[in-house]
């Protein structure tokens, strides 16, 4: 999966996207000398203006050019934040943080159960003891209604992109596909195309509840339809509450 193309429309793509309940959920469940780490914190949509009310967050994501965007807007408004290259099933960190979260469908790009149940392993070390995880999780039938045969079309400066989307359904695992093409600019009037390509899962809410419980979490709060917009996206807070 590489993201060599997404980060320059992903602000585009997500404009659309109520950000202010994302980082007010946070603010609920986090003080504010609370150390905080975003997972998958993709181009600091929510990291930045965190930072900026005075929140200490490192962020994690796998891929170096969202990173980019993130740093750009931080040196931007003079605000400083770790930055980390990695993976989320793969993160390695001993009590340190109060509070995790990892939004915006980022949980699905974990696409089966070994890397989800590796991912809130890692969480929990990396909590120290009562300290909370956060993550939202898509309806299926919304996604499934909503990205089934989807094309969007938009144009940049200079440049196309198409977004195209498909769903496919087994089992009550929901696998959506994304294909983005992009008509870049070359020289004399001549263009360029690239695609991407990216796979997201949706399994069912249960299995994500038992594997949070299975690693020693306890649920807190489960907020229905989180968005407000009848997508019925639940938002999931959970605790460390065992050592």
């Amino acid at each position: 999966m590489a993201y060599e193309l997404l980060y320059k429309v992903y602000d585009s793509l997500m404009s659309h996207v109520p950000y202010d309940r994302f980082i007010n959920v946070v603010k609920e469940y986090a003080d504010k000398n609370a150390v905080l780490l975003d997972l998958a914190c993709g181009t600091g949509k929510v990291l930045v203006p965190l930072v900026e009310e005075g929140y200490l967050i490192d962020g994690l994501d796998l891929s170096e050019e969202m990173l980019m965007v993130t740093r750009d807007k931080l040196q931007t408004k003079h605000l400083s934040s770790s930055l980390h290259l990695g993976r989320m099933e793969e993160l390695k960190v001993n009590s340190y943080y109060q509070l995790v979260y990892c939004f915006l469908d980022s949980i699905n790009y974990l696409t089966n159960i070994i890397d989800i149940d590796n991912t809130f392993q890692g969480v929990f070390d990396a909590l120290v003891q009562d300290g909370y995880f956060l993550f939202d999780v898509p309806d299926q039938n919304y996604i499934k209604k909503m990205f089934s045969n989807y094309c969007f079309v938009d144009e940049m400066e200079d440049s196309l992109y198409i977004w195209q989307t498909n769903t496919q359904k087994h089992n009550q695992i929901l696998t959506v596909y994304h294909q983005l093409t992009f008509f870049l600019p070359k020289t004399n009037y001549l263009y360029e195309k690239k695609q991407e390509f990216h796979t997201q899962v949706i399994f069912p809410l249960n299995i994500y509840i038992e594997l949070l419980q299975q690693n020693g979490f306890e649920i807190v709060n489960i907020i229905d339809d989180f968005l407000l917009d009848g997508s019925k996206r639940k938002l999931i807070v959970s605790k460390k509450c065992r050592s």
